[in-house]
């Protein structure tokens, strides 16, 4: 007779959460301020009411004072999260930070970030119905034997609330469900990698 058994996961997980108090109603007035400052929509990713300063790097958000106590602590476990995915002996900084803001029913499509190890979201302030990062299965094609439904098994959210941190791999493929909120859904995001990625990026 066989006893109960166990999946067991072998490889370093992919997705890693953590949280942070960044006091939205403190540092709301900085970031008004630099939103009031934006040009017209900076990526085609951005649908319906919503705006992304990614394109835009002027100021970026993670060399703001008020960010300077977060990401202090952020690169410290950066340093853990590098030796987990053992990534050894790589020299590796913040090399971009942005804001995406969603009214009510702005999404963010599909997409993964080029060139980057990781990538860090901060829920600065996310209301209730105001929408989660949804991952796509990275072993989709490795499944083709397999019965897939779509709609349940091929996207995976990730629930959180405002102050969560997520940290992925770059090239993991996600998405952002749109906001059902009245209130804006604020986010800050930050590209982590090699220092030369941004040259290679501007290439």
């Amino acid at each position: 007779m066989l006893s109960d058994g166990y999946y067991i996961n072998p490889w370093s997980t992919l997705i890693y959460k953590t949280s942070y108090d960044f006091n939205y109603p403190q540092i709301k007035p900085s970031i008004q301020k630099f939103i009031n400052k934006r040009p017209a929509n900076t990526s085609a990713l951005e649908k319906g009411e919503a705006w992304s300063s990614v394109g835009w790097q002027y100021n970026p958000p993670h060399l703001w004072e008020e960010f300077k106590d977060f990401c202090s602590h952020l690169l410290l476990l950066l340093k853990e999260i590098y030796q987990a995915n053992r990534i050894l002996d790589k020299e590796n900084c913040l090399l971009q930070s942005w804001l995406n803001t969603h009214g009510k029913g702005g999404e963010t499509l599909e997409h993964s970030h080029n060139l980057v190890d990781f990538v860090v979201t901060s829920y600065l302030n996310l209301p209730e119905n105001g929408g989660f990062i949804e991952f796509r299965d990275p072993l989709e094609y490795h499944k083709a034997n397999s019965y897939i439904n779509a709609e349940e098994e091929l996207w995976k959210p990730v629930h959180c609330t405002t102050n969560d941190v997520i940290i992925f791999p770059g090239w993991l493929k996600h998405r952002v469900q749109p906001n059902q909120s009245d209130e804006e859904r604020v986010v800050m995001t930050i590209n982590v990698g090699s220092p030369n990625a941004i040259q290679k990026m501007q290439a």
